[in-house]
């Protein structure tokens, strides 16, 4: 919709509802001519507009989280962006650490230098946030929760360090990772580390760094992208055992 357009819908609906002041200073202020026979016919178009966009707003919608415990309709109580929750020292043994992803179920995934894949289930300490968060003294970038000592799983899957890791749509224990070691990997985390089963498949269709991987929205197909200007697409399913079976059908 141009300008115009936006313009006409917001002067018929002053001149509708008959708040007459404010459609001449509107007129007047906007340098728009309008024909005032063209503006005698009530059409009721904006309101029209406006309750389809309603409609369609109220038809998504979100997922539950575990956030979903903090009470609706009072924005005094939301977590802040800004806050910092806690901090975790030494996870990586001093090791630079490359992606983070976190699962709407607080289980976090840490990938670091080292090219090892840490996971940790951090749903208990989410759980400890306070309702309260913003009327909580203290700085912002002061911990709220007292620092933690997790136990990670360490999943050894690449050679080299891990750029990128995406965590599947719909089988949230399937993750595909890509590496310095110019492989991408698709692993089930919610196996041990030592289970002969962890990897499912490995591609090694690039010739240097893999810098990126991601699912698509129905996890039918991912994509990975290297420092070798390429960008492979790759095709497949995941069976109920979550077996994989993807094959690259774009480069």
């Amino acid at each position: 919709m141009d300008e115009m357009e936006k313009t006409r819908l917001i002067a018929q609906y002053l001149y509708e509802h008959n708040h007459q002041t404010t459609f001449h200073a509107f007129l007047k202020e906007s340098g728009t001519q309008f024909v005032a026979e063209s503006m005698i016919k009530k059409t009721g178009e904006l309101d029209l507009i406006l309750d389809e966009h309603h409609l369609q707003r109220n038809k998504v919608k979100p997922e539950r989280t575990i956030f979903d415990r903090f009470p609706k309709g009072d924005t005094t109580r939301y977590i802040l962006p800004s806050r910092v929750l806690w901090r975790i020292e030494d996870l990586t043994g001093g090791k630079n650490v490359i992606v983070s992803r976190l699962r709407e179920d607080g289980v976090l995934f840490v990938a670091a230098s080292d090219a090892i894949l840490y996971k940790l289930n951090l749903s208990a300490e989410l759980n400890q946030v306070p309702l309260d968060i913003i009327s909580t003294s203290g700085k912002l970038d002061e911990p709220l929760i007292q620092p933690l000592t997790p136990i990670p799983t360490a999943y050894n899957i690449h050679k080299g360090p891990i750029l990128s890791i995406d965590i599947h749509p719909c089988h949230h224990d399937i993750i595909v990772s890509s590496s310095m070691d110019r492989s991408v990997a698709i692993f089930d985390t919610s196996h041990f580390p030592e289970d002969t089963n962890l990897i499912k498949q490995t591609f090694r269709d690039h010739t240097k760094y893999v810098v990126g991987v991601k699912w698509s929205p129905s996890g039918s197909y991912f994509a990975s992208v290297g420092y070798d200007s390429l960008l492979n697409v790759y095709f497949g399913a995941i069976s109920a055992t979550c077996d994989t079976n993807f094959t690259k059908i774009f480069s």
